[in-house]
């Protein structure tokens, strides 16, 4: 959670941007005109190896390369450069399992099946050899180590889930990814939607520094020129995946609620005392336990923090010229 802003290209990340900058795609979505399922599915086929929030060599698989013989580069973007590493892992789900539903499969694939035969692949063109392995292992006995690629297993659910908040992709029982629908139109869109970002440039970095890496949230957290609409706009749809309706959608937002202002006068706060000072002082203990089940504490505790917050604010905006009110009934 904490770095999925930058996972998803809306924010930069704070490793080369230590102040907080959103990007255009941010903002884009920030202001409503793009919708949840809609971002997670535009930015999942958008989604590539290498990049420029993928830096760090874990400690494992330092281990791994060293133990092989291998030198241990600075970054894992310079490793996946020296390897040939260039493809769009959700873009390589969407075609096996298109191509698997031509050849007569079940357009679905398993944990399992992901973890052995397309943890391996370094480009995106590799899809055809993928195709044949899980055929000819769902057309045999054999049944599939264990171990094989162990440590990227958590990858692997992390990734099925977070395809299944698209609007192309369903998980089920948290083990197999299936086509969100097997209409024959739809299955036709998701071909046509591969074949777009098949052929698409790729970020390709000069180096690692972090004026380049910089230029990945440029790259990936621009807004394409593409449609951006993979889902039919329901009403249900809307309400999901977007806060204030669409552009001309003049009933999605409906309130009732009236706002009654009036003078607004600073809070004083040097009569509150610090909870951990609270919490040492036998008598202020003593009083907090007596009135513990009329909430008290739980209250006061929150109360502060809220008053010390809105005193702020307000005196912020006061000193920059706003007026400041209050409306008892609103949060």
């Amino acid at each position: 959670y904490q770095q999925i802003l930058a996972e998803l290209g809306l924010i930069y990340s704070t490793r080369v941007s230590r102040k907080l900058a959103i990007t255009k795609l941010g903002y884009s979505y920030l202001s409503g005109d793009i919708g949840f399922s809609e971002l997670i599915t535009l930015q999942a086929l958008r989604y590539q190896y290498p990049n420029g929030q993928k830096s760090t060599i874990q400690s494992g698989l330092k281990s791994d390369l060293s133990n092989n013989g291998f030198k241990v580069p600075d970054t894992l973007i310079t490793l996946q450069l020296d390897q040939g590493v260039l493809f769009r892992p959700t873009v390589l789900v969407l075609r096996i399992l298109i191509e698997l539903n031509k050849k007569g499969f079940s357009p679905e694939l398993s944990t399992d099946e992901i973890q052995h035969f397309l943890i391996p692949v370094k480009r995106q063109d590799e899809w055809e050899r993928c195709v044949a392995v899980i055929i000819k292992n769902r057309l045999g006995t054999e049944k599939l180590d264990i171990n094989k690629f162990r440590h990227s297993r958590r990858n692997v659910q992390d990734w099925m889930k977070f395809l299944s908040k698209s609007d192309l992709f369903q998980l089920d029982n948290n083990k197999i990814l299936r086509l969100k629908s097997l209409d024959p139109l739809f299955i036709l869109s998701c071909e046509e939607i591969v074949n777009v970002y098949e052929n698409k440039d790729f970020w390709v970095p000069s180096d690692t520094s972090i004026e380049t890496r910089k230029t990945w949230f440029d790259f990936y957290g621009n807004i394409p020129d593409e449609e951006l609409i993979f889902g039919e706009h329901t009403e249900e749809y809307v309400k999901a995946n977007y806060i204030n309706g669409l552009e001309g959608d003049e009933d999605v937002v409906d309130s009732n609620f009236t706002v009654r202002l009036k003078e607004f006068e600073s809070l004083d706060l040097s009569n509150i005392s610090n909870l951990e000072d609270i919490i040492k002082s036998p008598q202020e203990l003593q009083k907090l336990l007596n009135n513990l089940q009329k909430g008290i504490q739980k209250r006061k505790a929150k109360h502060i923090l809220h008053e010390q917050i809105v005193d702020k604010l307000s005196s912020k905006f006061i000193t920059q010229g706003a007026k400041v009110q209050l409306d008892p009934s609103s949060v």
